[in-house]
C-alpha cells in the first residue's frame, strides 16, 4: 500500500523513521556517503523488489543532475543572510 502525505517534509520524516527504526533496514544504516551500500542494505531488508534497485539509486545519486542540484543547495546554505 502507498501512503499519502500533506507535505514533502512529512514524507521525508516518515521515511527516516521507517529506515531508522525498523531492524529490517539496519544494514542500510551507518553507510555515510556510500549510496550503493545504503541502497543494498535497503534491498537486503526487503525495501525494494527490483533486483536493480541499488544500482539505479546509485546511478541517480551520482548523476550530473544530482551533483548540480547538491551544488546549488550548498550555495544556498552558504549564502550570507542579512538581518534588519
Amino acid at each position: 500500500q502507498f501512503r499519502a502525505y500533506d507535505s514533502p517534509a512529512e514524507s521525508f520524516s516518515d521515511y527516516a523513521r521507517l529506515v531508522g527504526q525498523n531492524p529490517r533496514y539496519a544494514g542500510a544504516l551507518g553507510k555515510g556517503d556510500d549510496v550503493l551500500g545504503f541502497a543494498r542494505g535497503l534491498v537486503s531488508g526487503g525495501y525494494a523488489t527490483d533486483p536493480a534497485y541499488a544500482s539505479k539509486i546509485a546511478a541517480i545519486a551520482n548523476s550530473p543532475a544530482m551533483r548540480q542540484a547538491l551544488a546549488a543547495l550548498k550555495n544556498v546554505v552558504a549564502a550570507p543572510t542579512t538581518t534588519k
